[in-house]
């Protein structure tokens, strides 16, 4: 009787895992996808930390003069630390954990192209690149002496 009154105060409805800020949603499931974008964050975050970091410092040395660099690192300490629990929430929200869950199931239905059919579609698009670069150079440089011969152009078309 007590756990039913728990559950009607929580607000949870019995088999449903309690959600809580350090939970994972849905643990075990879309792993990949949710690593790469855990990966990312952290490198978005580390990114923006050290911006914040080198231009906090130039910002405040000229106002607080030495206690710049320790009031530089408590700022950029507290940014990385507001925006990894950010990122932490966000990723484990139900809807974007079911979005990268789903991501990581679709993904493993895709057929990916074997090592030789990939270097036969790279050496296509390699030729077919060599192909175009050569005809635009050569029109270029056709036009590039028409029009020296004309006079349009003052200086004629070198290969150097």
């Amino acid at each position: 009787m007590a756990q039913v009154a728990e559950t009607a105060l929580s607000g949870q409805h019995s088999g449903e895992p309690k959600q809580g800020l350090f939970t994972v949603y849905k643990s075990g499931r879309g792993y990949w996808t949710r690593l790469g974008t855990a990966g990312a964050a952290i490198l978005l975050i580390l990114v923006l930390a050290y911006f914040i970091n080198r231009n906090c410092r130039v910002w405040l040395a000229e106002s607080l003069g030495q206690h710049a660099a320790l009031i530089t690192w408590c700022i950029t300490g507290v940014f990385a630390l507001v925006a990894g629990l950010f990122c932490w929430a966000q990723m484990n929200k139900p809807r974007n954990a079911e979005f990268l869950i789903e991501t990581d199931s679709e993904m493993k239905k895709v057929n990916w192209a074997s090592r030789k059919e990939l270097f036969g579609s790279t050496r296509v698009v390699v030729i077919f690149l060599v192909i175009i670069a050569v005809t635009l150079f050569v029109m270029d440089f056709g036009a590039a002496w028409f029009f020296f011969q004309i006079g349009v152009l003052k200086v004629g078309p070198s290969l150097f």
